[in-house]
């Protein structure tokens, strides 16, 4: 996303192969000019709405990252939908205590037509 002609934020992520019904988080970047203006879940969004036979999204969030969880969590709530967490690569024996450990985020994509048409609007504003 542009503001004012730069870049100021990003949003990058895969379907998973093995799961092609699953879009991967895997990097939300937004710059400090941009900040509280809700361009990280307008992207997603938008991203989600390119998309066809996307079900959930997947993301991996360390605990203490507020940001993340805020976002994932509002992005559950505008959807009607329940964010699952659980323990995915644990700090020592994944990481060898030099990274954090990552926790694995799911949330449900909403599945009426209701939903899906907010969901497609929100990505437009």
């Amino acid at each position: 996303a542009t503001l004012h002609g730069e870049v100021e934020a990003w949003v990058s992520g895969y379907i998973l192969p093995k799961q092609p019904d699953t879009f991967f988080v895997w990097q939300v970047a937004v710059g400090e000019k941009a900040r509280g203006l809700g361009l990280s879940k307008r992207l997603i969004n938008w991203i989600l709405a390119q998309q066809t036979g996307i079900q959930k999204i997947h993301t991996s969030i360390t605990p203490d990252n507020a940001a993340s969880w805020g976002l994932f969590k509002s992005l559950a709530r505008d959807w009607g939908s329940d964010l699952s967490s659980r323990d995915w690569f644990d700090e020592q024996s994944h990481f060898g205590g030099r990274h954090n450990t990552e926790i694995l985020v799911e949330i449900a994509l909403p599945t009426s037509p209701l939903a899906t048409s907010l969901q497609t609007q929100g990505a437009q504003q």
